[in-house]
C-alpha cells in the first residue's frame, strides 16, 4: 500500500494536520486519513478530532490518467481540426460528459485560447486596412500552431495538472 504526506488544502486546523493518503492497489481506490495534534475541523466547520487521535477515512474518487491524457490532449488538438464547429465542439463535448475536474480545466482552457483566436484574428484582420495587419495575423498563425502542441506536450507530461495559456482573455 502506498502512502503519501502532504497538507490539507480544504481542512482548517489549529495546530498542525496532516493527510495521509492510502492508495490502496487492490480495489484502485482512495483513502485519506487526518491525524491532528491538536484540534481539527472538517470541511462544514465541526469539530472532528482532539489531539493525536486519527479522524477517520474519506473516500475520494480516483480518476484514470491514461482517459486525463486521452480527453486533456484531445481538447487541446481540436484547434488543428480545420472546421469551426467541430474544433470548438470537442472541447464543449468533454466538457459536458467528464467528471474529471483537470480534464474540465483542460477543456475550459482551450475553449478560452479558441475564442480569443477568434477575436485576435477578427480584430488583425480589421486591422490589415492599415497593412499592420499583415504581420500581426503571421504572428497570429505561428501562436495557432505552437501553443496547442505545448499544450499537448504538458499534458501529456503532467496529466495531474491543467494547461493554463498565457497572454488570453479568460471568457469562461
Amino acid at each position: 500500500m502506498q502512502m503519501q504526506v502532504r497538507s490539507p488544502t480544504s481542512w482548517r486546523s489549529r495546530g498542525s494536520v496532516y493527510l495521509i493518503r492510502e492508495i490502496s492497489p487492490l480495489y484502485r481506490s482512495e483513502f485519506t486519513t487526518c491525524i491532528v495534534q491538536r484540534t481539527c475541523y472538517s470541511q462544514n466547520e465541526e469539530l472532528v478530532s482532539l489531539e493525536g487521535k486519527e479522524v477517520g477515512r474519506m473516500t475520494y474518487d480516483v480518476y484514470d490518467s491514461d482517459k486525463r491524457k486521452l480527453l486533456s490532449a484531445l481538447c487541446h488538438g481540436s484547434i488543428f481540426i480545420s472546421a469551426a464547429l467541430v474544433s470548438i465542439g470537442i472541447p464543449i463535448a468533454v466538457l459536458l460528459v467528464s467528471d474529471d475536474p483537470v480534464v474540465k480545466e483542460n477543456a475550459t482552457e482551450s475553449l478560452n485560447f479558441h475564442l480569443n483566436l477568434w477575436l485576435y484574428g477578427l480584430i488583425f484582420g480589421i486591422l490589415t486596412v492599415v497593412l499592420i495587419g499583415w504581420p500581426l495575423l503571421g504572428l497570429l498563425g505561428i501562436v495557432n500552431v505552437v501553443m496547442p502542441i505545448i499544450a499537448i506536450l504538458q499534458v501529456l507530461n503532467n496529466p495531474d495538472q491543467s494547461f493554463r495559456y498565457p497572454f488570453i482573455f479568460r471568457i469562461l
